[in-house]
């Protein structure tokens, strides 16, 4: 099965995107992502790795079926995708590499 490396490459904070503290309706302040920049994962596209945030892991869904059945996206590094999480309050930037076996 083909494993499929994660790299955070970069994490925004709220203060970044908004330009200030976001804050909820309930009062509390968004905190920045857990993840690190430089951070490695491994998967098989199906497992979550441990640590590793389910929003991101889900929107990944169909850029890990592109890689893990050798689809290419022109402009890009053969095995490699450039992606982002949804989560617009604290984004993440990712590189996706298809590890070959």
């Amino acid at each position: 099965m083909t494993k499929i490396k994660i790299t955070v490459l970069k994490v925004f904070t709220p203060e970044d995107v908004f330009g200030e503290k976001f804050v909820r309706t309930d009062g509390t302040v968004v905190e920045p992502c857990h993840l690190k920049e430089g951070q490695e994962f491994l998967t098989d596209g199906f497992t979550k790795p441990e640590g590793f945030c389910n929003w991101a892991f889900a929107d990944f869904r169909k850029d890990f079926y592109l890689l893990a059945f050798g689809g290419e996206i022109p402009g890009y590094p053969t095995g490699v995708i450039y992606t982002v999480c949804s989560d617009g309050k604290r984004p993440v930037c990712f590189k996706l590499e298809r590890l070959e076996e």
